[in-house]
């Protein structure tokens, strides 16, 4: 006999739902982008489109393709376990289909047999626009992992020393955005140059050679970017980044420390915004009691509507103690007594 699947059954899923879809969906691109290599490859090898220096440049894209596979997958298998629960979106599937499909014209290039009459000019352009739009789709994909986890943060989600790891995590993929940002500029300026007319034998060789250095990079920095994980897995700290990530991300703590600062202890507040912030403080608290409480709301609303009633009612004493309190809670100028005397 089949048993019903229950709201419980459908939080377990969801539990785990962002995390196996971001992990099996960067298994598929690798796998696809390591078959076209391996056939590129082959092409390279047996039946290649230019001869002599032209070949070597052919083998440097080549190598930075697989470095460039590599560096697009190292960074959700870091961090995506540490999703918040969610549901996946349109904006989840976009930025890693983009980098599939980037990642097979790459290689796809590369085969005389999937090129018509192609020239070594031809595809080494079409190469560094390429790998253009791999680094576009790789910012885009840091980007919403970032996004799910500051929400994961903002919502309270994690447990406190969590939390402060997820944080760190969260800072370092903001430094991280800055490796892909650097292969679009590099990439695109290798492009520009080419499509101009400057084909010289030494561009040929200097930007996939930057290229392959900045993916180098980018691999080193993703080791780094681990160190939050180790950290909290083990229950201490074990590990700690070199210097220049320390002094970032201890800057980042200090920072997060004095947004933390309750509003009444922050200097130069007026009383209408320390108002204002502490009903911000009130309605996300409440909207996350709601959350976890939804069977509650109807109770809520059985309780806010009894008590507007009781406001009302001049001879509730409930009602008397609402208007009393939100009398007290409104500036007001004291009346001047008649006796006082006035200054002169």
């Amino acid at each position: 006999m089949n048993s019903r699947v229950t709201r419980r059954d459908l939080v377990e899923r969801q539990q785990a739902n962002l995390v196996n879809h971001y992990l099996s969906l960067e298994v598929t691109v690798v796998s696809v982008a390591l078959a076209i290599a391996g056939f590129a490859a082959a092409s390279l090898i047996t039946d290649p489109i230019t001869r002599g220096a032209g070949l070597a440049v052919l083998w440097l894209l080549w190598a930075a393709g697989i470095l460039g596979i590599a560096a697009i997958y190292a960074g959700p298998m870091i961090g995506a376990f540490a999703l918040p629960p969610s549901i996946p979106m349109i904006s989840d599937l976009l930025p890693p289909l983009g980098a599939c499909i980037t990642e097979f014209l790459m290689f796809a290039v590369l085969i005389r047999q999937a090129t018509p009459a192609p020239r070594f000019g031809t595809v080494f352009g079409t190469w560094l626009w390429l790998m253009t739009a791999l680094g576009a789709f790789a910012l885009a994909t840091v980007a919403r992992a970032r996004h799910h986890f500051v929400r994961g943060i903002s919502g309270d989600l994690y447990e406190a020393g969590v939390s402060e790891a997820i944080s760190d995590y969260v800072s370092y993929m903001k430094w991280s955005a800055g490796g892909p940002a650097v292969l679009i500029a590099v990439a695109t300026s290798g492009a520009i140059l080419w499509s101009d007319g400057f084909r010289e034998l030494w561009i040929a060789f200097l930007w996939p050679a930057v290229i392959i250095v900045l993916l180098l990079a980018s691999l080193w920095y993703h080791g780094i970017q681990a160190t939050p994980w180790r950290n909290v897995l083990a229950g201490r700290r074990e590990h700690e980044p070199p210097r220049l990530f320390q002094w970032l991300l201890n800057r980042e703590r200090q920072r997060r420390a004095n947004n933390q600062v309750p509003a009444e202890l922050r200097p130069g507040r007026s009383a209408a915004e320390l108002r204002r912030s502490e009903m911000r403080d009130i309605e996300e608290a409440t909207r996350r009691f709601v959350r976890e409480h939804p069977d509650l709301v109807p109770v809520l609303r059985a309780m806010v509507d009894l008590a507007r009633d009781n406001e009302a009612r001049p001879e509730s004493r409930l009602g008397e103690f609402c208007r009393s309190w939100l009398a007290a809670r409104e500036p007001s100028t004291p009346a001047r007594s008649a006796s006082s005397p006035m200054p002169a």
